[in-house]
């Protein structure tokens, strides 16, 4: 894995810095594209370190989470338009994977803030800190990180207010940095002696939501209409730019709905909704009223009040709805 690891990031260095030379063709810099499908490519490697390398090279090199949220959609429209399946299907497993242990962070915070005393709460919290251990490097020492951290949110209000605020819904990509640097605060610093500080700077890397949030949605649903209406230099710069971006904005609904309850992000769906256009290699409108129901559907599964314009209440009744 040591091997891998240094490869990957002298990959990824070599990309981001192509990224930053301005003075760098096109031609050029799509010399190094192969770059970001082996960095996607590794994390079906059977370890779950290397999984967790592929996932901080995605956050802070293939999708800085330091750019500003119009700039990371356009680079994670791009990304997904421009790398192979297998490298599709990666991210997908990526924002599933974080999407299941956000659940189950938050689980586990539920029951802390119950505060029980009986052997089934304890079995309870027991179960949610070996399901986390589990995602994390060396198991075995994680679980004893995870108990002592989960005893640390049950004692500190400061701890669990930050955790509380990463784990919630609408959480910016802001608030999660800030709500990760507060925690890790408190759980002290990198020392040998503190030997937990990894292990859960490793689970907050994995929670925290740095790179999706409502105002990304919104920005990148804006692009997806640009390409949807062949508009601005999204359809030059990316190709197929309106399949994959509604292909994208489909998968991002699966794991983020909330971030698409937006009064702005619901008009552009209506009108995609609307879209008459064959020319494309997918129905926009089919697409659009699948993408409307799952987000119906997951929010109503997860009791999230919706915001709906009124555009969205003449959207056509389909009672089958193919991609």
């Amino acid at each position: 894995f040591k091997i891998r690891k240094e490869a990957l990031l002298g990959l990824g260095l070599i990309y981001k810095l192509s990224c930053q030379i301005e003075t760098l063709r096109k031609s050029e810099v799509e010399r190094l594209a192969w770059i970001r499908d082996k960095i996607l490519h590794a994390y079906y490697q059977n370890t779950l370190d290397d999984k967790i390398l592929v996932e901080r090279v995605l956050n802070t090199v293939l999708v800085p989470y330091s750019l500003e949220p119009s700039q990371r959609m356009l680079r994670l429209y791009t990304l997904y338009a421009c790398v192979d399946d297998h490298s599709v299907k990666a991210l997908q497993e990526v924002f599933r994977a974080q999407m299941g242990l956000r659940n189950t962070a938050r689980a586990m915070l539920d029951l802390i803030q119950k505060n029980g005393d009986s052997d089934e709460y304890t079995t309870q919290i027991t179960s949610k800190v070996i399901q986390l251990s589990r995602n994390l490097p060396d198991p075995v020492k994680a679980q004893e990180h995870m108990r002592r951290f989960s005893k640390m949110i049950q004692d500190d209000g400061r701890v669990r207010t930050q955790l509380t605020k990463l784990l919630s819904t609408d959480c910016t990509c802001k608030r999660a940095e800030e709500c990760v640097k507060e925690i890790m605060k408190k759980v002290g610093n990198p020392v040998p002696s503190n030997v937990m500080y990894n292990t859960v700077k490793v689970l907050l890397e994995r929670i925290a939501p740095v790179m999706i949030d409502s105002i990304a949605i919104q920005d990148l649903v804006t692009f997806v209409s640009q390409a949807v209406k062949g508009s601005g230099d999204i359809c030059d710069d990316i190709p197929e730019a309106t399949e994959n971006g509604m292909k994208l904005l489909l998968l991002l609904s699966s794991v983020y709905p909330s971030c698409f309850q937006k009064e702005e992000v619901y008009r552009h769906l209506s009108v995609f909704v609307k879209d008459e256009d064959d020319v494309v290699l997918v129905s926009v409108s089919a697409v659009s009223l699948e993408l409307v129901f799952a987000l119906v559907s997951r929010l109503h599964a997860a009791n999230i009040s919706q915001h709906w314009t009124e555009d969205t209440e003449d959207l056509p009744h389909h009672s089958h709805v193919s991609t």
